[in-house]
Order: structure tokens, then C-alpha cells, then sequence
């Protein structure tokens, strides 16, 4: 069998991670690549406002190396992890946490199967207070009150725009306030009906 790609996105909050290792747990030898490990500095736009007044394209955020990785496991051939530096070999099953979902097409064009779980808005942001509330070994990714403004002037459109834009090319979309147990068992069976 050649090496599957399945991409799941959401927006942040909308249980990508979540999903993806539920996954990984449960298909013998899944693995999971996510797109968080490759970014950089030089990843995303410089002025957010700006590239969401130029047409918000996805296409300008620059993963080379994972565009890379993901050609490789297509291929079957093993790749180096951006992480650890673990050997890490292709398998029937890739997860890959893929917040661009086919609206990159760097990354987007290995994708074989593409996953939305469509959260609201607001169920994201309450996750992410959740998350920034929790001890400090899981600490969100930066101080909820910076956060919060981020939501208010710019990241909630950034949300928006990639809605508008990955649903319509997904092959699955989730009900964001079902459990991660029947998203499990929806993608599962996708992946069935493929085989």
C-alpha cells in the first residue's frame, strides 16, 4: 500500500492535536507530522493585517522542509525529524496536522485525504483560556491577555479567512462540538470505504 496522507485541520482550539494522536493511538503504526515543527521566524507573513487586506493567501507561508518531508513519506522513504533528529519511516497511515489544510499547496498537494473539524470560534478561544489557566508544563503558547487582543484586532479573521477557504476543498468536514471519540470513528471509517 502506498503511504496515505491525511491532513486534519481546524482552527487554533479545534482539536487538530487532539484528533491526530487519537489517531496515531489507535491505527497500528499511524505516525503523526505537524506543521508547528517546522515553522520559523521566516514561516508566516510579517504583517498579518496586510497579507489579510492582499486577499489572505496561504500561499505565502513558507514550510520548504515540510513540503519536502511530506514528498518523501509520499514516496515511502524515511525522513529526519525537525525535533529530535529521530529517523522517522514512511507507513500506510500519515497524520499530519495541517492547520492550511489544501489552501497551501506546497503542503497541501500530498495531502490524500483532507479533514475539517469545523469548531466555532468561540469553542477555540475558550480552549485556549483553558489552556492558558493549566499549569505551567502546559502553558499556552503566549500570555492570554496578548492573546486576547491578538483575537479581537486581527486573529479572528485570520480564523475566518481559513474557513472560508479549506472547507470547500475538504473530503470530510466534523461537527467541532462532537466528541474527539466520533471524530475518530468518522475518519476511521473514511479511510474504510477507501481501502
Amino acid at each position: 500500500m502506498q503511504p496515505k496522507i491525511i491532513g486534519i485541520s481546524a482552527i487554533a482550539g479545534g482539536g487538530k492535536s487532539t484528533l491526530v494522536r487519537q489517531l496515531v493511538d489507535q491505527i497500528d503504526g499511524a505516525i503523526a507530522i505537524h506543521f508547528d515543527d517546522y515553522a520559523t521566524d521566516e514561516t508566516y507573513p510579517q504583517d498579518f493585517s496586510q497579507w489579510l487586506a492582499d486577499g489572505a493567501d496561504f500561499n505565502q507561508f513558507r514550510t520548504p522542509n515540510l513540503a519536502d518531508d511530506l514528498a518523501k513519506l509520499k514516496r515511502g522513504e524515511t525522513i529526519v525529524s525537525p525535533v529530535d533528529g529521530s529517523t522517522v519511516a514512511a507507513t500506510d497511515y500519515i497524520f499530519f496536522e495541517a492547520p492550511l489544510g489544501r489552501a497551501h499547496h506546497a503542503t497541501g498537494q500530498h495531502i490524500d485525504y483532507l479533514v475539517f473539524i469545523d469548531t466555532p470560534l468561540e469553542v477555540g478561544l475558550a480552549r485556549f483560556v483553558l489552556r492558558s489557566l493549566e499549569s505551567a508544563e502546559n502553558a499556552a503558547p503566549m500570555p492570554l491577555k496578548t492573546y486576547i487582543e491578538a483575537y479581537l484586532f486581527l486573529l479572528r479573521r485570520v480564523y475566518l479567512a481559513q474557513r472560508e477557504q479549506i472547507i470547500p476543498a475538504s473530503d470530510l468536514v466534523l461537527k467541532g462540538e462532537q466528541s474527539v471519540d466520533v471524530w475518530v470513528q468518522t475518519v476511521y471509517a473514511m479511510l474504510e470505504s477507501q481501502s
